[in-house]
C-alpha cells in the first residue's frame, strides 16, 4: 500500500500506539481511534512493563531484541520517555526444565543476546535475599528490566501529533464500512471516519467487528493482575531482577527499593470488558505468600493494593497480525496474551513495514491462517508456565 493512503488504527494502548507512530513516520495519514482515554482500559495500562529477550520459540525473540534496544534508548529513537530501568532479568527454572532452559538460551545467544546461565549458588551471588529452593538453573540477562507501558504510549503519541497522528479519543469504533466488499472506513459514535484501511489494534473488542462478516476471531479475554506489597529487604543491594520464576508460576519486579510489583494468579473468570474488577483479597494474599518462597523476608511485608485489567489471548498465546482473507483493506495486531509490551516497538516497525511496502519478513508465523491451517505456534523447548 501507498504511504499517503489514509489509515484508521483502532485501539490506543502500545500496540495501536506503535503502529500509529510508525505509520505516521513513514508519510501515512493515520487517524487513531480510542474509546476511553490513550492508553485505554485494557491490558497497557495495568501491565507490569517487563522488558526480556527470553522466549520458547525462536519467531519472538528479534521483536524482543529490538523492542529492548528502543526502550533503552527511547529518548534518541522516539523521544520523551518510557520510564526504562534496566535491572536485569532472570528467568528461574526447576531442575526437570533446565535441559530446556540451556537449549532456549543457545537460541538466544545464536541471535546475538547477552544471556548467561546461572547455577543456584551464583544466582545468590546475585541476589542474596533468595531462598534456591526448587531452583535447577536462571537464565539472566544482563540488558533485560522493565519500563512505563503508560509513558511509552503516549510518548508515541505525543510524538506521533508532532507529525501529523490525529488522536480521537472517546471514540468507539462499533462497525467496519464497506463497499464493494472492501471496508472504506469505521462507524463510531462521533460518525463515520473514512479511510482506505483499517488496522485492528482492540484485542478482546476487535472481535464483534468482525462477527458481521461471518469472521471468527480466536481470541478470548482473561484477566490480568498485579499485586503491590512494601518490604524492607535484609540487603537493599544489589537490586532485585526483574523475574519470572517458572517453578512458582509468578513474576515479579521493584517498584522502588522498598515496594515489589508482583504478578497475580488469577482465580475468577472475566465478567466485562467494560468495567475491569478490582482485584479480589485472597488473589493478592496469594501472590504475596506464592513470592515469600523465593523471598522469605516478604513474610512481614504489607499488601498495598493492586491493579486489574484484561488482556486477549490466543489458543497457542501468541499474537494474530496480518491482513483478513476476505476483507480486504483490514489488518490484525491482536491477541498479545500477556506478553506486547516487550515486542510493541518491533511490531510498529514491521507493521508498518508490510502495510506501506508489502514487506512480511518475521510476520508469517502470526498469520490468523494458521489456526485453520493447524499451524498454531508450538513451544520448542516449552517451560512449566510460560
Amino acid at each position: 500500500m501507498n504511504p499517503d493512503r489514509r489509515v484508521i488504527v483502532v485501539g490506543g494502548g502500545i500496540i495501536g500506539a506503535s503502529i500509529a507512530y510508525a505509520l505516521t513516520k513513514r508519510g501515512a495519514e493515520v487517524t487513531l481511534c480510542e474509546q476511553s482515554r490513550p492508553p485505554g482500559s485494557g491490558s497497557t495500562r495495568f501491565s507490569g512493563g517487563l522488558i526480556r529477550m527470553h522466549h520458547t520459540h525462536p519467531a519472538s525473540i528479534p521483536w524482543a531484541w529490538e523492542s529492548a534496544h528502543q526502550y533503552a534508548h527511547w529518548q534518541e529513537i522516539i523521544g520523551g520517555e518510557c520510564g526504562f530501568r534496566k535491572t536485569g532479568f532472570a528467568l528461574i527454572a526447576g531442575p526437570e526444565q533446565t535441559p530446556h532452559m540451556k537449549k532456549n538460551i543457545d537460541e538466544l545467544k545464536k541471535q546475538g543476546i547477552p544471556v548467561y546461565l546461572l547455577d543456584p549458588d551464583e544466582y545468590r551471588e546475585l541476589q542474596p535475599d533468595i531462598s534456591t529452593e526448587g531452583i535447577g538453573a536462571v537464565a539472566y540477562e544482563p540488558y533485560g528490566g522493565f519500563a512505563d507501558p503508560i509513558q511509552a504510549t503516549m510518548s508515541y503519541l505525543e510524538q506521533g501529533q508532532r507529525m501529523g497522528l490525529r488522536v480521537m479519543e472517546g471514540t468507539k469504533v462499533t462497525r467496519l464500512l464497506t463497499q464493494n466488499g472492501s471496508v472504506t472506513g469505521v462507524e463510531t459514535n462521533v460518525g463515520a471516519l473514512l479511510a482506505d484501511g483499517v488496522i485492528l489494534c482492540g484485542n478482546s473488542w476487535v472481535s464483534t467487528l468482525l462477527e458481521e462478516f461471518s469472521l471468527f476471531l480466536p481470541v478470548k479475554p482473561k484477566r490480568i493482575g498485579v499485586c503491590f506489597v512494601r518490604w524492607d529487604p535484609p540487603n537493599p543491594t544489589p537490586p532485585v531482577l526483574t523475574t519470572i520464576d517458572d517453578t512458582l508460576g509468578v513474576y515479579f519486579r521493584a517498584v522502588d527499593p522498598h515496594h515489589l510489583l508482583i504478578g497475580i494468579r488469577v482465580r475468577q473468570p472475566i465478567s466485562s470488558l467494560e468495567t475491569p474488577a478490582v482485584p479480589i483479597r485472597e488473589e493478592l494474599i496469594s501472590a504475596k505468600e506464592t513470592l515469600q518462597v523465593r523471598y522469605p523476608a516478604l513474610e512481614k511485608s504489607e499488601i498495598m493494593g493492586g491493579r486489574m485489567s484484561f488482556d486477549g489471548y490466543t489458543p497457542d498465546h501468541h499474537p494474530i497480525i496480518g491482513s483478513v482473507q476476505g476483507l480486504p483493506r483490514v489488518y490484525l495486531a491482536v491477541g498479545f496474551s500477556g506478553g506486547g509490551f516487550k515486542i510493541a516497538p518491533a511490531i510498529g516497525e514491521a507493521v508498518a513495514r508490510d502495510w506501506v511496502e508489502g514487506d512480511e519478513a518475521g510476520l508469517e508465523p502470526f498469520r490468523l491462517s494458521r489456526f485453520a491451517e493447524e499451524r498454531p505456534i508450538v513451544p520448542t523447548y516449552p517451560y512449566v508456565h510460560m
